[in-house]
């Protein structure tokens, strides 16, 4: 599986999210800090901080279907985020591991973190809904 085999949404590009590397068949996800993703000075915004563990859990379950099942149209259904710490000014990074996958629905524990995965500034459970693309 490659970066390129898979689909972040849209506005991923617009705030600048990219899949940076792979850890145990997991994309990781980079975002740059810039002073349009700022909240307080100095800080990312509460938004951009839960955009990318939502992208984080999308792109992770995007990565399992499409090395199982083959590729799905997938929806955001809902998402909690306990932030725990400031995102500061570097460069932030998440993933997410899979909790359970049934066929419709997904729930996936995802990390942002800084400066190591072990120290992070927020978690999310995002659960996302899973429909099979229609056969062409």
């Amino acid at each position: 599986m490659s970066a390129q085999d898979i689909t972040l949404p849209a506005y991923a590009g617009t705030i600048g999210v990219r899949i940076d590397s792979w850890d145990a068949a997991r994309p990781i996800l980079t975002l740059d800090y810039s002073g349009e993703l700022c909240g307080n000075p100095g800080m990312f915004h509460g938004g951009a901080v839960a955009a990318l563990l939502e992208m984080a859990a999308l792109a992770t379950i995007d990565a399992d279907l499409r090395a199982g099942r083959g590729p799905a149209k997938l929806s955001p259904v809902n998402a909690t985020v306990e932030y725990m710490r400031p995102a500061l000014e570097r460069p932030a990074y998440a993933s997410a591991r899979i909790v359970r996958a049934g066929r419709r629905l997904a729930n996936l524990e995802a990390t942002l973190w800084q400066e190591s995965e072990d120290k992070p500034c927020a978690t999310a459970i995002v659960n996302v809904a899973i429909a099979p693309l229609e056969a062409a």
